[in-house]
């Protein structure tokens, strides 16, 4: 019998795209954009937020809501009802069983189907590199071909981003400026997971060729050169974006985080900024994130 890398030749094979983040990066927008595209399936949800839950001890929680839902579900059914979650059983049975997982989105792809599907879950940015091996793996034993996208914004600006998320949902858990929750929150350990990105990169490398990685800056995620090669690396047909459109943006208020603050947050985060730099000079971060004058 032949390999399966010879049935099956790169240009020739769906793509199963995985979305390592980062939070507050365009993850949305890019669901959306590639979402447009005909040649594109992505199945019932953005974010499926299986292998994190698995994995990862802060989103246990997150595991435990998805099977308590999708038990209802499951106990709706049995009683004949019609009403059930579905969508919350089909998650729960993606993490009971995760040959279920890469059984759904191959079957989403293939001649007269879609050449792209995938799961942009930011937490991914959090797998280890066993992990992404054994996601790598099971894509490729489908006949697919697996690549990862990654949108890398300014340090600073992405934290920023995020505590403004977090007073917009929880007002009553943080009140008052966000520049007084940046200046507690960023060296933790939840916003240290999201924003290393130097550490995910180098976890992902250890699990895929750097020809399968994609990795662009936020800053420049919606000009027209970055998504013309974001599409040509997917195998895509060139989408129109929708730029006017931001999904999950956080609104900005009038409040501006003094500069002493941005310094303190960008040197924490020195490394990231040097990582990012040495692995992928092309994208140029020392100009393009503003935080990086305070190095």
């Amino acid at each position: 019998m032949a390999p399966a890398d010879d049935l099956h030749p790169d240009e020739d094979r769906p793509v199963f795209l995985l979305g390592t983040g980062c939070q507050k990066g365009g993850t949305a927008w890019l669901h959306d954009y590639l979402g447009s595209s005909a040649e594109t399936d992505l199945g019932f949800m953005k974010e499926y937020h299986v292998w994190d839950r698995l994995d990862l001890d802060e989103d246990l929680p997150g595991l435990k809501r998805v099977l308590k839902r999708g038990r209802t579900a499951l106990d709706t059914l049995a009683t004949g009802g019609r009403s059930a979650d579905v969508r919350a059983l089909r998650q729960a049975t993606f993490m009971l069983d995760p040959d279920s997982y890469f059984d759904y989105f191959a079957s989403l792809v293939g001649p007269g189907r879609a050449r792209l599907t995938g799961d942009l879950t930011p937490a991914y940015g959090g797998l280890g590199a066993p992990r992404l091996a054994m996601l790598r793996e099971g894509v490729e034993r489908r006949g697919l071909q697996m690549r990862v996208l990654m949108s890398l914004r300014d340090p600073v600006e992405r934290i920023w981003s995020a505590v403004r998320m977090m007073q917009m949902r929880q007002p009553s858990r943080y009140p008052g400026g966000s520049a007084d929750w940046v200046r507690r929150l960023h060296a933790g350990d939840e916003v240290a997971a999201r924003t290393r990105y130097d550490l995910t990169l180098a976890r992902v490398r250890e699990a895929l060729p750097a020809d399968q990685v994609h990795v662009v800056l936020y800053e420049t995620l919606f000009e027209p050169a970055s998504l013309a090669a974001l599409t040509a690396d997917l195998g895509l047909s060139p989408i129109e974006p929708d730029t006017e459109s931001r999904p999950n943006q956080t609104p900005r208020t009038t409040e501006v985080l003094p500069d002493e603050l941005v310094a303190q947050v960008a040197r924490h985060y020195r490394d990231v900024y040097e990582g990012i730099d040495q692995a992928y000079p092309h994208l140029d971060v020392r100009s393009r994130w503003a935080s990086a004058r305070f190095l």
